[in-house]
């Protein structure tokens, strides 16, 4: 993360659409995205399971 700034508020607009949404769980193949939205979510106490495309790939053979 070169700035945490730009980053935190780049995660505050995420976890607002994220939010909008209804969604519990977000999917991405991004590891940055990963770190910024979990940590953001986890920080402001927000319930948000953020996990990479794997995870749901691995989940869904039964792994």
């Amino acid at each position: 993360m070169i700035d945490p700034e730009l980053s935190a508020a780049i995660a505050e607009r995420k976890i607002q659409e994220i939010k909008d949404t209804g969604a519990e769980i977000v999917v991405t193949s991004c590891q940055q995205c990963i770190r910024t939205i979990s940590g953001y979510a986890r920080k402001n106490e927000i319930d948000l399971k953020v996990m990479d495309i794997t995870e749901v790939v691995l989940e869904a053979m039964g792994s």
